[in-house]
């Protein structure tokens, strides 16, 4: 009965859906859901659910082809680096790629700005800025966005520059023009103010971007989908107009410069986007879309999107927590047609939306709104609402932007793009040509004739009435390399050059006299004469039998001059006025002798290139000139476009080039629409002049001139001709000019400008500076500036702080905490190359997380304290509270992770015996750089080891403070003082060695002679001494305690730190040190507690219970300290095995000329040093040498050890306040090591100073790592400014029986070498002299 009625009501419902009629779009747009929607939804959630499975398996096989048919579950992309960069635009008209940043802030300062790269050298640009105090900018352009003749291979277009510096991470933001200041948003526009505006901003990722492709909410997709109509040419366009979208949130951090106004810095913080593939904005009807950042880190995007005929309706978006985590919106009640539908939107709106499974209410109002128009005919419009937000109470910002179809037309007329000059493939057969005309395609390749040729020729391709080029040829580089073959003893002179320049404190006066060397081999040596048939040839070709009676210019066209990185102006010859053939041979030699010129040379040196380097010659007719100059096409010093500089003199341009004259000066004006005029005139007294005369070229003194040498007409001809070549040539270009007789314009060069990129010391000062998701994240000192105190380099900022946060990102993803690993940097935050740790994030692991975890715990473990911060309310809505369920298996994962952990560790111990990356095969820098770059995932690996190892002995570590403290709500000093007593003398604390083996190797100093020895001479002497055989058993014991103990030394984690193992002198002036005190037991120690550890010995009340608990975790946590240890001891080998990794790679680097010193490869990050070994970028060089210049000003800042928000400087203590502290100091700290000791103060700020450090001293730093260990011996206490129970100084003073006191605010700078310092239970007091007072039964002051 009852399957006949399902069969029955199943029939009906089947008659019901296939009579029932589709119901019509709304509004004719708006597909609805039809009869077979439910159907049509299933499908393709299925659909999708096997293409996100094949991309997976993709992923996992380790794919990384080009996906052809991406999106809808597929990504485009399989590595970051092919996504996040210039993309090739597919063969379609609407193709599009595209970059989009925007940033706001509470006081209302924002950005907007879009590059769009088009077809034929089109682009779309956005560029809106607001600056409190200062006022609202926008490009010229706008209402309209297109812009013509943009750079095709770069986001880069009209003075705005999008460049990539580390996929997903960090991008860079510049701008340097002229903006129109006030909104306009009429055609034609109304006259306003235009100002010159320099910005540059970084912009650092605090999300990970959310791909389109593949993470929407796979029910609002297949929503959208199943309401249109399926067919065969429906999945074409779908298919044919698809384009990959993802979005990442991130701050932008930098200074604009405005005119008039003083520099203003800025932190905003806001989303960018990346689009590529097809984009046609006449396919939307329209949409709605909110950007938003809320004041507690969350950001979200919702929209609703019309595309009619593909996707009439799809609603979706994401939400990103403040730990990064992303979910995607999975409903939205934005209602489309109530939303603006008749193209008004609303300035005021509310709506809901959910994600991960929570409703959020958004009420929003806008503060500005803003509207332009899109594509050359502006067939759409954008109105950009930036809005204030409130979504569920919680305050934001952010950009409610609509589109719509524009209903009127463009008033404007599409420019014409022209065609972009660049250089020609080459060909085998063209390669070995010995002579080419300017005419021929392949002189334009400065492969073949080099970087001046190459200019000229590219000029000479233009057919212009405006200028002309000079006739010539260029000798190309295959020349010279033939001449070279034909003298042997030119090359056997270039290879002595080369090798002298190289060496290892090579000699100047050495150096130069080798390159003069040089130069005499190329001018006494005739040339061969393949050569000598080529240029007759050539001259007979170019210019007629007639060549003999005509004036020539010989100019040196060096391979690598005259490029956008470096233009080596001036460093090469140039012969003028040459008539005959046997002078232009000898002009030849000249120029070809000049390439090693001690100043080329030292300039090839400088900048790191090619010193075996080669030249063409260019062998162009000169004209009479009446005047000359050159024209720069922007500012050469601020690189304002909207001004261009032109200087000249009468007759020939050398005079001004060469700087013997003083010449006129023209500042002309451009305007956006390149209109030019006459700014500003200097004119120069012109007394010098150079004139080609029958006889050649001369020098002519003139009387002084006060009127310019070139007319106002010819100015401006000049303006408009180097404004054509710039868009040429697609960069702003130094154009070598001269006016003929008859005021024709004869172009001699055109060569890019290259030093218009300026970054003030401030950038640099926080160039790898990262983000942070919202103003109320808890940054410290602690921990990891025990290990790697003050500014790190940047190959250390790239490598080790980049491993240590991927270390805690994946303790937080094998414990269940996290989905991944995000691509920002979360746990570990960077100012001004100074490491901090984000509590907020690292304390991941918490009671609302795991049953293992516990907010105070986790402090306990980081810093030694509890502090309390961030509060648990905060702590809670940054990282979510998880269900009971989930919190036990993320505590079962965390135990598991930490059980396997130590095995791991010991089986990497015993790899490192033998694990080395200086193998003999790796004989080049290329060679070398990939080993470290393939092995640097074992470096991660092994610090997320080392962190789970921490993380073990922190739990059980917690375990007993929750045991001793009976659970109490406040720790008091005696659970502090009875863990520290539980923890002490551990065995295995493999850093506790470095002081007891340095002790007993001065102890076997017995005789004097030994001790004179150490004690006297040269610690180069010593170390001789010792790794002779006379040394006897100290030489073996030495020998022994390097084998152990070699690769630490201070700041161990600083890859530009050698190790004691590769400078042991270090360790040298230790034990000099040592011997050369009387006493090797410390002095001066009072009631030091030298007992073994006991439960018995616990002095805070716990019951039986408790302590029956405490037999079973102690020895656990005991083995906990030891493994900790441990593990940092093998990670610091691993560490040592890539420094002498990179120093090897800085020598072999600096023997090619890539680098040059060893040095600056620490200034560098690994990505930089891979794109330095391919291109042997001079900017890459500059930029290292001005990191350096600032690393010195990074190292003195301090910041205050635990900060909300970002990090502020804080002014350390003046000399005056020091001294009021002379008479008397009392100060506290965290007790770690217990006992009580009085003795003199020694106030050390560098391991440089600690050879001050006497016996019975009571050593007061900054903090302590390995490279202290040895003077521990030699001290009676410890004070530290940083540090916690297991901090280096903690765990290494509770072996020796040090009293030690951690977290003393100043300490370094309130206290004074040579006071009297009494120290008991965290309390500290310093004076002169300190009397013992009978009523306290203490010392006190």
């Amino acid at each position: 009965m009852l399957l006949s009625v399902a069969i029955a009501l199943s029939v009906i419902v089947l008659c019901y859906a296939l009579l029932r009629k589709e119901p019509e779009p709304l509004l004719g747009i708006y597909s609805q859901p039809g009869k077979w929607f439910y159907l049509k939804k299933a499908l393709f959630f299925i659909f999708l659910s096997l293409r996100k499975y094949r991309m997976n398996r993709m992923k996992n096989r380790g794919e990384s082809a080009e996906i052809k048919d991406a999106g809808y579950g597929m990504k485009s992309r399989m590595k970051v680096e092919d996504m996040d960069c210039v993309q090739t635009l597919v063969d379609d008209p609407m193709a599009i790629d595209c970059m989009y940043f925007n940033g706001l802030n509470a006081n209302g300062d924002y950005f907007l700005l879009r590059i769009a790269r088009r077809q034929n050298r089109e682009a779309e640009i956005w560029l809106y800025i607001n600056v409190k105090d200062i006022g609202f900018f926008q490009s010229p352009v706008h209402p309209d966005t297109t812009l013509y003749n943009a750079n095709p291979d770069s986001f880069d277009a009209g003075g705005l520059r999008f460049e990539c510096v580390e996929p997903m991470r960090k991008w860079k933001v510049t701008f340097n023009g002229m903006l129109r200041k006030g909104l306009s948003e009429t055609w034609p526009q109304e006259t306003h103010e235009m100002t010159h505006v320099k910005f540059s901003f970084m912009w650092n990722a605090f999300t990970d971007p959310f791909d389109f492709d593949t993470d929407i909410y796979p029910g609002c997709l297949a929503s959208a989908i199943a309401r249109e109509k399926w067919s065969k040419e429906y999945f074409e366009r779908i298919k044919k107009s698809h384009q990959t979208h993802y979005e990442q949130w991130g701050e932008l951090l930098g200074t604009i410069q405005v005119d008039g106004h003083k520099d203003t810095e800025l932190r905003l913080r806001g989303y960018r986007d990346h689009s590529y593939g097809v984009r046609d904005w006449y396919t939307f009807h329209r949409y709605a879309i909110n950007f938003v950042y809320l004041e507690d880190g969350t950001a979200f995007h919702v929209d609703s999107i019309s595309l009619p005929g593909i996707l009439s309706l799809l609603q979706c978006g994401y939400l990103s927590k403040p730990n990064g985590i992303l979910h995607p919106v999975s409903s939205t009640d934005m209602d489309m047609i109530a939303l603006g539908e008749d193209q008004n939107p609303p300035t005021e709106y509310e709506f809901n939306f959910t994600a991960d499974g929570k409703s959020y209410h958004v009420i929003l109002k806008a503060r500005a709104v803003i509207r332009f128009y899109l594509h050359d005919d502006w067939r759409s419009m954008i109105f950009e609402h930036v809005s204030d937000y409130e979504v569920n109470g919680v305050k934001g910002y952010g950009i409610f932007e609509f589109l719509y179809r524009n209903p009127s037309r463009s008033p404007l007329h599409p420019e014409k793009t022209l065609a972009l000059l660049k250089e020609p493939d080459i060909t085998a057969s063209s390669s070995s040509a010995i002579w080419l005309p300017f005419a021929a395609t392949e002189c334009g390749s400065s492969r073949l004739v080099g970087g001046k040729g190459c200019q000229l020729a590219l000029l000479s391709q233009l057919k212009s009435a405006k200028f002309s080029v000079p006739s010539g040829f260029c000798l190309t580089i295959a020349a010279f390399h033939l001449q070279l073959a034909s003298n042997p003893s030119q090359q056997m002179a270039i290879d002595y050059v080369v090798k002298v320049s190289c060496a290892k404190n090579a000699n100047p006066e050495v150096v130069k006299a080798a390159c003069e060397a040089v130069a005499n081999a190329f001018l006494n040596a005739p040339i061969c004469p393949e050569v000598t048939n080529a240029v007759n040839e050539a001259l007979c070709s170019v210019f007629g039998s007639n060549h003999a009676v005509r004036q020539f210019a010989v100019r040196s066209s060096a391979a690598g001059e005259d490029g956008v990185e470096m233009s080596a102006a001036g460093q090469m010859e140039t012969v003028l006025g040459i008539t005959g053939l046997e002078k232009i041979y000898e002009a030849i030699k000249f120029c070809w002798a000049s390439l090693y010129a001690y100043t080329a040379f030292a300039y090839r040196k400088q900048n790191c290139q090619q010193l075996k380097s080669s030249a063409g010659v260019v062998i162009q007719e000169m004209v009479p000139a009446a005047a000359a100059g050159v024209l720069f096409t922007r500012h050469p010093v601020t690189g304002n476009p909207g001004e261009m500089v032109l200087n000249a003199n009468y007759g020939l341009g050398e005079s001004v080039v060469s700087g013997e004259a003083d010449p006129d000066q023209v500042t002309i004006s451009r305007d956006w629409t390149d209109a030019v005029s006459i700014k500003t005139k200097q004119i120069g007294s012109k007394k010098l002049q150079m004139k080609l005369t029958n006889s050649g070229v001369e020098n002519i003194a003139s009387k002084s001139s006060d009127t310019c040498c070139i007319g106002d007409d010819l100015i401006l001809q000049l303006a408009l001709v180097g404004i054509e070549l710039e868009k040429r040539f697609g960069n702003p270009r130094d154009i070598e000019f001269a006016i003929d007789t008859e005021n024709r314009i004869q172009l001699l060069q055109a060569r890019p400008i290259t030093v218009l990129e300026y970054e003030s010391e401030w950038h640099l000062l926080h160039e790898f500076d990262t983000a942070l998701a919202n103003d109320k994240e808890t940054l410290t000192t602690a921990n990891i500036q025990e290990m790697m105190p003050s500014a790190v380099t940047p190959l250390t900022c790239s490598t080790f702080f980049y491993s240590i946060d991927r270390a805690t990102q994946s303790l937080l993803v094998s414990c269940g905490v996290h989905p991944c690993v995000h691509y920002p940097q979360k746990a570990v935050y960077v100012c001004c190359n100074q490491g901090f740790i984000n509590l907020n994030y690292s304390l991941g692991l918490y009671e609302g997380t795991s049953i293992m975890g516990q907010k105070r715990m986790g402090e306990l473990s980081l810093l030694g304290e509890v502090v309390g911060k961030p509060p648990l309310a905060e702590h809670v809505s940054y990282n979510g509270r998880y269900t009971l369920l989930r919190r036990i298996r993320n505590g079962i994962q965390q135990f598991l992770a930490m059980y396997n952990s130590s095995a791991w560790v010991k089986r990497f111990g015993e790899k490192m015996k033998s694990y080395t990356l200086m193998e003999p095969h790796l004989n080049s820098p290329h060679k070398l750089y990939h080993a470290i770059s393939k092995d640097l995932p074992l470096f991660d690996k092994m610090w997320s080891e080392h962190v789970v190892c921490s993380s073990s002995s922190a739990v059980y570590s917690n375990v007993i403070m929750a045991i001793v403290s009976e659970g109490a709500d406040v720790w008091r000093t005696e659970h502090y003082s009875d863990l520290a007593m539980l923890l002490s003398k551990c065995d295995d604390v493999y850093s506790a060695d470095v002081p007891s083996l340095l002790l007993k190797l001065v102890e076997k100093i017995r005789t004097k002679e030994e001790r004179d020895k150490m004690i006297n001479s040269s610690p180069e002497e010593v170390l001789d001494w010792l790794n002779s055989d006379s040394s006897g058993e100290i030489g073996r014991e030495f020998a022994s305690f390097m084998s152990r103990h070699g690769h630490r030394c201070i700041r161990e984690a600083e890859f530009r730190e050698k190790s004691w193992h590769m400078e042991p002198t270090k360790v040298i002036k230790v034990l000099q040190s040592m011997a050369q005190s009387s006493l090797t037991n410390p002095a001066g120690r009072n009631a030091v507690d030298t007992s073994q550890p006991s439960i018995s010995r616990i002095k805070s009340r716990t019951t039986l219970f408790s302590r029956l608990v405490l037999r079973l975790i102690w020895p656990k946590a005991r083995r906990g300290v030891g493994s900790r240890e441990t593990s940092k001891s093998v990670a610091v080998q691993l560490i040592d095995v890539f420094k002498q990794a990179y120093w090897k790679l800085a020598e072999m680097m600096v023997e090619e000329n890539r680098l040059p010193d060893q040095d600056l490869l620490f200034f560098l990050t690994h990505r930089e040093i891979g794109i330095l070994l391919e291109t042997r970028s001079p900017r890459l060089i500059a930029r290292a040498q001005k990191r350096r210049q600032v690393h010195s000003k990074q190292s003195l800042l301090r910041f205050q050890r635990i900060t909300t928000g970002h990090p502020a400087l804080i002014d350390t203590l003046s000399d005056s306040k020091i001294r009021s502290f002379s008479s008397m100091v009392k100060a506290s700290g965290l007790p770690v090591s217990l006992g009580v000791t009085m003795g003199t103060a020694r106030v050390v700020r560098s391991l440089a100073e600690a050879s001050s450090i006497q016996n019975g001293d009571i050593l007061i730093v900054e903090y302590t790592d390995v490279g202290w260990s040895p003077y521990f011996p030699l001290i009676s206490g410890l004070v530290t400014e940083i540090g916690g129970l297991v901090s280096h100084g903690a765990v290494v003073a509770r072996e020796y029986g040090l009293p030690c006191v951690v977290n003393v605010a100043n300490a370094t700078q309130i206290f004074n070498s040579g006071q009297t310092v009494y120290s008991q239970l965290g309390l500290l007091l310093g004076c002169k002299t300190l009397p013992f007072c009978l009523n306290c039964e203490m010392y006190c002051c």
